[in-house]
């Protein structure tokens, strides 16, 4: 004999006979579309799966569908607050962690990588002036060789040696300590 489910008044729960059903199924169910059901249960992960099918228990999942908390009021209203909340903590986290020198400008750091790659232009363009004349005077393939190493080894060790200074010319900012960021250097 199937036992009944009555709700405090006596009633039957028709949501709680109901088992597992598919996104197509809740569609047919509610008369919502397809793709709204399924934004509504973006964050809601299926109570299971049936190969690509997922499977949802209609009492859990119909009050997200209509927008509806359990009692009685709107619930979207307090979910884009949660959402909104969230967003602003994060904006404020990742100032926090700018201000403490920990996350740098996107725009500077690609000035940075500019202006170093700049410098190390500079540095292999002045190699071809500087040998000329010694390469032209070389007898062999090796002796050009080794001539060219050693120029490109100088200007390497030339170029790890560069002052910071010059990668950060005309802004000062762009590289400063975490130590140092909002503090008076007098």
């Amino acid at each position: 004999m199937e036992k009944q489910i009555e709700n405090e008044n006596g009633e039957e729960n028709l949501l709680d006979n109901l088992t597992l059903m598919t996104m197509n199924q809740l569609e047919i169910l509610t008369g919502r579309a397809y793709r709204t059901i399924e934004k509504k249960l973006i964050d809601y992960p299926p109570d299971q799966m049936r190969g690509k099918a997922k499977l949802y228990i209609p009492k859990n999942v119909l009050p997200l569908i209509f927008d509806v908390s359990e009692s009685g009021g709107k619930t979207g209203l307090e979910r884009e607050r949660i959402k909104f909340t969230q967003i602003k903590s994060e904006k404020e986290k990742l100032l926090l962690e700018k201000l403490k020198g920990k996350l740098i400008d996107l725009e500077s750091v690609r000035i940075a990588w500019e202006r170093v790659l700049s410098v190390f232009r500079a540095k292999l363009q002045i190699i071809p002036g500087r040998l000329a004349e010694i390469l032209f005077s070389c007898e062999s393939s090796t002796e050009i060789e080794d001539q060219l190493r050693t120029a490109l080894y100088e200007s390497l060790e030339e170029l790890s040696n560069t002052n910071e200074s010059e990668f950060t010319e005309g802004d000062p900012e762009l590289f400063e300590d975490s130590e140092t960021t909002g503090e008076d250097n007098d």
